[in-house]
């Protein structure tokens, strides 16, 4: 995916996506489908640095675009708590036996919850989000947006 000098951007998406391939036990071709997603994501981004609740995002957007591109479909009006189910990531809920699972299921109950919840989650420090201002929202369905603009443009 890079060559040996080219600087890697984004690596935070590496570790989720190398989690997420064991969990799920992808097969080859999945993955090459999953690293080509992140590849387009990762060129159309060029050298932007995400911070992790992004990146954690990103990976997963490219795992729903290889397995389960229904659910991917419904993400504007989905609830954490289906989202979590449908993915079998429930036991990381409260597990940090696999803590990049555990970070990701935290970080998809932060972008899907309402602006209370959302705070107490920053209050308990159950996310750690830097950010100068508004903090995002949404991301899932942003994310996919831009696969969605990537397809209309071609």
């Amino acid at each position: 995916m890079s060559d040996n000098d080219e600087e890697l951007f984004n690596t935070d998406s590496m570790e989720i996506i190398e989690e997420l391939v064991k969990f799920y036990d992808l097969s080859f071709r999945e993955i090459e489908r999953l690293l080509s997603y992140f590849a387009i994501l990762q060129n159309m981004i060029f050298k932007s640095t995400f911070i992790p609740y992004y990146q954690n995002i990103i990976a997963f957007v490219c795992l729903l675009k290889v397995r389960n591109h229904e659910l991917l479909n419904s993400l504007d009006s989905i609830s954490y708590e289906k989202l979590v189910s449908e993915c079998n990531l429930s036991p990381f809920e409260n597990n940090t036996s696999n803590y990049v699972l555990y970070s990701l299921v935290k970080y998809l109950k932060f972008d899907l919850s309402d602006d209370e919840t959302r705070n107490q989650i920053l209050k308990d420090k159950e996310v750690h989000i830097a950010s100068h201002g508004r903090l995002p929202k949404n991301i899932l369905t942003k994310v996919n947006t831009w696969f969605s603009d990537i397809s209309q443009n071609n």
